[in-house]
């Protein structure tokens, strides 16, 4: 490890979180650069930030901010991985969200199409920068550990039963070097399918093996997009397969029997789980990232799906009889005063800024709970502010809106943004609130314990049913006031 320039990265690094207001002194990053020092290759390769947190005994939420501080002052780089719920298989790991396909990805090991929705299965890992230090990582070295942490998720975490399907159903793991070829002899038995993958390809063989008592001789072609053929049927008995790598490049070999009703009903008796993990969704969500990725190289047509996006518009009432009664000066100061208020209440509760208009902020959160919290707390905080300056002309009125749905995530003028009817509904809820109220969709008072934040807070609803513009259905809301 270059440990110079890691120095020099966590003196940067300090600076910026400083900067950032991050609850973690200048001795937790020291910590943390200690950390880095000692860890071998796989430890740097892909780091899940709210794992490490847990491992070293940091608060989740500020080291996900300095993973993403760590990552503009050149220490990471961001990695964002498609990652198969089923075997917890990364099928494609991509530089930034561009490469990330609109609608879903293929898993080669599975055969089957997965959301590529930014809520669930798209992680975001950390991958130390090559100026710090160069990764050798080779997945066939040592045991199959290896192996498993090149090509598959340390996040998920397999049921025994799982497991022990898996290691029976594996024939072979075996690396093909380019232009070279490889044997394997195999006893296949009738009512069986045999698979050979490559997740170097993303591509799968597929042999179905029918009834009968024979020597089966075959020979299949790895190509630079798959295999040639892709599908073969032989009788029962002794298979010898020759696989040929025909590319340019070192190719991983996976032979398996296929146990497909067998994993199925261990999945359905056993289901994988997930140790909690950095989504896209939450990267995107989360405010040192939108403070400090502003402009982007994104594509010009991106957009991405978002299963459940929590909007937060607000605005403030008679700001334009402010600049009348004080001036421009004092009531851009104001303006600005409200603006932190806002501000320190979304980056709070896990929000961020999507964009400012004139005194209105939209705010995007991964849950109605944060959201909640989140505008509560604008809401105490406005009311602090005109108690602390106690003067009539000087008191501001909030008002706040909440809905929660699908979005797109967009490329508007090199900026992350939202779209849908999601977003449409948010503005128009708050445009029903007057100041001091908070007016949420039924969506979001009815997600779990949204309502009890509210009365813990002494707010008491009351139930509508409105017409908004836009939207053909009648809109359940309610409007919270203390």
């Amino acid at each position: 490890m270059e440990l110079s320039v890691l120095a020099q990265k966590i003196n940067t690094l300090k600076h910026y979180s400083r900067e950032q207001q991050l609850t973690l002194s200048d001795a937790d990053i020291d910590k943390f650069a200690a950390i880095l020092a000692k860890a071998d290759d796989w430890d740097l390769f892909r780091i899940n930030p709210l794992h490490f947190a847990e491992q070293h005994s940091f608060a989740t939420d500020s080291m996900v901010d300095l993973f993403v501080i760590a990552a503009k002052v050149g220490l990471f780089d961001f990695v964002w991985n498609e990652i198969c719920p089923s075997c917890g298989r990364i099928e494609h790991s991509h530089e930034n969200l561009n490469h990330i396909d609109a609608k879903h990805f293929h898993c080669a090991l599975c055969r089957m199409d997965v959301s590529s929705a930014l809520d669930d299965y798209i992680e975001v890992a950390f991958s130390i920068h090559p100026s710090i230090q160069s990764l050798h990582l080779d997945p066939f070295s040592g045991d199959m550990s290896h192996y498993h942490r090149y090509y598959f998720s340390n996040n998920l975490l397999p049921s025994e039963a799982k497991k022990v399907c898996m290691n029976d159903s594996m024939h072979a793991v075996e690396p093909l070097e380019a232009e070279a070829q490889k044997d394997f002899e195999i006893e296949v038995q009738a009512g069986q399918t045999w698979q050979v993958t490559s997740f170097a390809l993303h591509r799968s063989l597929m042999i179905k093996i029918t009834a009968g008592n024979a020597q089966s001789d075959l020979e299949v072609d790895l190509l630079k997009n798959g295999f040639s053929p892709e599908a073969l049927s032989v009788p029962a008995g002794t298979l010898h397969l020759r696989l040929n790598n025909h590319s340019s490049r070192l190719l991983d070999v996976l032979v398996l029997n296929r146990q497909e009703s067998k994993m199925m009903e261990i999945l359905e008796k056993h289901p994988s789980q997930f140790r909690p993990m950095l989504t896209g969704k939450m990267l995107l969500n989360n405010h040192s990232f939108r403070e400090l990725f502003r402009v982007q190289d994104l594509k010009p047509d991106l957009h991405l799906n978002i299963r459940s996006l929590t909007v937060l518009f607000t605005d403030l009432k008679g700001s334009t009889d402010l600049y009348d009664k004080l001036g421009d000066a004092d009531a851009y100061h104001l303006i600005q005063s409200h603006f932190n208020i806002l501000s320190q209440a979304v980056r709070a509760h896990r929000g961020a800024i999507v964009k400012t208009m004139g005194d209105a902020i939209m705010a995007s959160f991964s849950s109605p709970n944060d959201a909640s919290q989140a505008a509560l707390l604008m809401a105490q905080g406005i009311v602090q502010f005109n108690r602390e300056h106690n003067q009539s002309h000087l008191k501001l009125g909030l008002k706040v809106g909440l809905h929660e749905g699908t979005v797109l995530a967009v490329n508007a003028d090199e900026r992350l943004d939202y779209f849908g009817q999601t977003v449409n509904i948010a503005a128009r809820v708050q445009g029903l609130a007057s100041a001091g109220e908070i007016w949420v969709s039924d969506y979001v008072l009815k997600h779990n314990g949204v309502a009890d934040l509210f009365a813990q807070a002494g707010y008491h609803g009351e139930k509508q049913q409105v017409s908004l513009k836009g939207v053909q259905a009648l809109t359940t809301v309610h409007k919270m006031s203390a």
